[in-house]
């Protein structure tokens, strides 16, 4: 009986020793259950356009400051968020300086059926907008075309011409036709004055030109004249 107790008592400690050995190697202490398996993260689609149906690669996603996906060639990044269900996260959106910043937006953490991703839509326009001006000026060959007192283009031998500038939404732009070195071109130094809209556009400047010929007067036609009278009639 003594040998058995001894026994007992050395075999026992080991196998309890070996159980703690073999739930610490699975991740959980000795006497305690394993924890459960955390729940997996909530993706969300972050669709981001400078203007409609055209992606913007580059974009940044942040979440509590820090990047948690970037958009591709697609204009689309896929981002996990950690939470529970239903909770809410706020998103920023960081676009290319050459575009504006939206703001702030707040998206539900949801499972959707058939593992389906939401998909939140974002625009961040351009800051400057493309406008081509078309110039046509008739009787106006070879004159120069003037914006903020600079060249920017000249018309060709039948009076055409056309360039391109970048402009803010809403702001105006005024464009001149240059007559200075042919004073004699009817109206002198046309302009036309544009208002950007918030999208690329193009533009024409139409002007036409008369050529002013002045008038030489040499004038009236003299009135006819009988015989001058010298002296008294002779009977």
């Amino acid at each position: 009986m003594r040998v058995r107790s001894v026994l007992h008592s050395v075999v026992r400690p080991r196998l309890v020793l070996a159980g703690c050995v073999a739930l610490s190697l699975l991740g959980a202490g000795c006497g305690k259950q394993l924890d459960a398996a955390p729940a997996p993260p909530f993706k969300v689609s972050i669709k981001i356009d400078s203007d409609p149906n055209r992606p913007l690669a580059g974009a940044k996603v942040l979440h509590q400051e820090k990047e948690v996906g970037t958009t591709g060639a697609d204009g689309r990044a896929l981002v996990a968020l950690k939470g529970n269900e239903g909770d809410i996260a706020t998103l920023t959106i960081k676009c290319p300086d050459t575009n504006e910043q939206p703001k702030p937006f707040q998206v539900g953490l949801r499972r959707l059926a058939d593992q389906r991703v939401p998909e939140y839509a974002i625009l961040c326009p351009p800051l400057v907008r493309r406008v081509v001006v078309g110039v046509r000026a008739d009787n106006g060959a070879n004159l120069p075309v003037m914006f903020l007192g600079s060249v920017v283009a000249r018309t060709d031998s039948a009076g055409a011409a056309h360039f391109a500038l970048d402009v803010k939404p809403g702001e105006q732009f005024e464009v001149q036709i240059k007559t200075d070195d042919q004073p004699k071109l009817k109206p002198q130094n046309p302009s036309r004055t544009f208002v950007m809209p918030a999208r690329d556009e193009v533009v024409l400047f139409s002007q036409g030109f008369a050529l002013d010929k002045k008038k030489v007067f040499h004038g009236g036609p003299k009135k006819a004249t009988g015989p001058t009278q010298i002296g008294p009639a002779k009977l």
